[in-house]
Order: structure tokens, then C-alpha cells, then sequence
């Protein structure tokens, strides 16, 4: 049996025996946390034996498998006539190019790579970057970082573009990865290992056409743009949207009528992608094969109480895994993998719609 207890090693010394604790990783928001809670019973713990501190290195580790490298961030203590208890919290390494300004002296890059840019921006904090097999850095671009404007959001803004995913990996590195084609071992499948789960279908984000408007150097006055060009416009219609509902983007960058179109499209694709989530959870925090279950990974789901029948392909883009008075249960956030095409490059091949689609 896979070792499914939890770690945290602080100053090369190992601490286990959390009563509740939650990990979190996801696709979105680049570090990953953990929060971990222990019970003093004998009230032996104080300030003076606590060795758990804010800004300590931490690892985290469920059995032998690292998930974590990063920053204790607070440490809480609670106390009520019958009970002690101390939650530790952190994030990865990662953390501080989320919270932290980019304060270098060069902010407008020209002729520049997202591997250089990346690196650029990120020199100060002495974290590495890891690039998965298969992320194309090599297309230049200029680019200029906002005043006040945090790493991960520049970074992000132009990641987004390109189709780049920004994560962590287990060792605390920034990694540049892009939309998976890893399987995960297990299905999710209703009425077997899903424990329970809820499914959101939203049209509030979605439109039936979609208007992009931009302009390309040229001698012509703009009807719509101000100033000197050629008028530029592309079209892309979603046809899971019965009713009139346009929507007119303005380009903020130069385009021709080919980029625009497709970045219409893009709009139509991504939208309609991202309008549908399902949530499910499964028991403990590893797949039948004894890998732990992780974000980036395709995974079939079959629950047609949530509309996902017949089983469908989905991504993992958020899993939380908990330790409680319920147990060990891993929850699992899916949404359609062409939510992540890159922007504005080509449409891929759309996925059917979910739900009432």
C-alpha cells in the first residue's frame, strides 16, 4: 500500500500527525498551499517549542512523493476551554512572483523570447525555470512590463497569448508547460469511485457572435479606431446560443482580417469552453494505480446526473486534497481542455457541449 501520510520537513526535520489538513493546486493561479492543523492535547506546545515558523523552507510530501517546495506563510494558533490547536500554511516557492512588483530598470523588451522574458523577470527571486518537452519559446515579441505591475501578471498576460500555462513544480520551480495530452489512470465514473459532485452550466460569459475590430498600418481613416489605418474585422459565431447576444472587441494590437477572424473564433471556443465545470469528489488522494491524482491531466468522466453522459474527455484544472474527520478525499475541478487554446492562433477541433448544450 502507497504511503498516504503527510509531511512537512522544516530544517531537514519531518512533522506528521496533522488531524485536518488541505493541499491545493491548480492551473490558474500558478503556486500551490497547503494548510495543516494539529491538536495539542497536553498544551505543551508554546512560541518557545513551536518550531514551525513563518518564512521557514518547507516540503511537503504525501508518502514519498514531493508536492510542494516552498514558504511556511502564517502560523495560527486557536484555543477554547477544552482544546489547542495550530494550523501551519504556505505556498510554493512561486508565491512571490505573485505577490511581488517587477522592479528592474528595463521594462520595454524588444526582439524578446517568453524563456528570456520569463528569466528576466524573475532574476531577483532565485527561482529556476523548467521547460516541458514540447512548449515552443521561440517566437519573438516586444513587450513592456506595467508600472507596478506584478511578475505573475505580466508574465500571465503574455503566457495567455501564446498558449504558455505557468505552474510549479514539486521542486518549487517555475514551469512553462502547455495544454496536456496526459491521461489520467482513472476514470471518474458515477455510481464507482465518485463520491459526490455538482456540475455548472453558465451563458452568462457567451455570446452568438463575436465582433473583433482592429486596424493594420495603412493610408485609410478608421471608422471605428481613430487615427490612420486600414480597417480590420473578423467574425466568429457560437452556435450553442439560441438567442441574439453580439459582442463587439476592439484589437489592441495590429492585425489583419485572417487574425482577427480567428480571434473571433477563439472568443467563440474558449468562451463556451470555460462555461461549463463540474466538480466531483473521490476517496483518498491517489488513482488505482498509486499515483496521486493532479492537475493538467485529461481524464474521462460518466455521471449523467451531471449531464456528462455519454463519458466525456475533460481536464483537471483544480484539486484539493483533505484530511478530516471524513477521511482522505481528493476534489477535482473539470472544465473542457479547449478552454486553454492559445490566443489568437488557430481554432482546434471543439468539444461537443456538456449539459443542456
Amino acid at each position: 500500500m502507497p504511503d498516504n501520510t503527510v509531511y512537512i520537513a522544516v530544517d531537514g526535520i519531518k512533522y506528521s500527525g496533522w488531524k485536518k489538513l488541505s493541499i491545493k493546486k491548480s492551473m490558474e493561479s500558478l503556486a500551490n498551499s497547503f494548510s495543516l492543523t494539529v491538536t495539542d492535547e497536553d498544551n505543551q506546545l508554546s512560541n518557545s517549542t513551536w518550531k514551525l515558523q513563518t518564512q521557514k523552507e518547507a516540503v511537503i510530501r504525501i508518502g514519498g512523493d514531493k508536492i510542494i517546495t516552498g514558504f511556511i506563510d502564517s502560523v495560527r494558533a486557536a484555543i477554547t476551554p477544552d482544546s489547542h490547536e495550530i494550523t501551519v500554511a504556505g505556498r510554493d516557492k512561486t508565491a512571490d512572483l505573485i505577490d511581488c512588483s517587477y522592479t528592474g530598470d528595463q521594462t520595454s523588451f524588444s526582439k524578446i523570447n517568453f524563456l528570456n522574458l520569463a528569466t528576466e523577470l524573475i532574476k531577483p527571486f532565485n527561482i529556476p525555470i523548467r521547460l516541458k518537452e514540447g512548449v515552443n519559446v521561440g517566437t519573438t515579441f516586444r513587450f513592456t512590463v506595467n508600472s507596478g505591475e506584478t511578475v505573475f501578471a505580466a508574465l500571465e498576460r503574455k503566457a495567455r497569448e501564446l498558449g504558455i500555462l505557468l505552474l510549479t513544480d514539486p521542486e518549487g520551480n517555475l514551469l512553462l508547460s502547455n495544454n496536456t495530452k496526459e491521461k489520467a489512470d482513472d476514470s471518474l465514473i458515477f455510481g464507482n469511485n465518485i463520491i459526490s459532485g455538482d456540475a455548472n452550466y453558465t451563458f452568462t460569459n457567451r455570446f452568438s457572435v463575436y465582433i473583433v475590430r482592429g486596424q493594420r498600418s495603412g493610408t485609410s481613416g478608421s471608422s471605428w479606431g481613430g487615427g490612420s489605418g486600414i480597417n480590420v474585422q473578423g467574425i466568429g459565431i457560437d452556435d450553442g446560443v439560441s438567442r441574439t447576444r453580439p459582442l463587439i472587441i476592439r484589437a489592441d494590437s495590429q492585425m489583419d482580417s485572417s487574425l482577427a477572424e480567428r480571434k473571433a473564433e477563439w472568443e467563440a471556443l474558449t468562451r463556451a469552453a470555460k462555461s461549463e465545470t463540474i466538480t466531483v469528489m473521490v476517496q483518498g488522494f491517489r488513482q488505482s494505480s498509486g499515483a496521486l491524482w493532479d492537475v493538467n491531466k485529461l481524464v474521462d468522466i460518466y455521471a449523467p446526473p451531471l449531464y456528462a453522459n455519454p463519458t466525456t474527455e475533460m481536464l483537471i484544472t483544480n484539486m484539493e486534497q483533505t484530511l478530516d474527520e471524513n477521511g482522505t478525499r481528493t476534489k477535482l475541478t473539470l472544465k473542457r481542455a479547449d478552454a486553454y487554446v492559445a490566443e489568437p492562433k488557430a481554432t482546434v477541433k471543439k468539444q461537443k457541449n456538456l449539459g443542456w448544450g
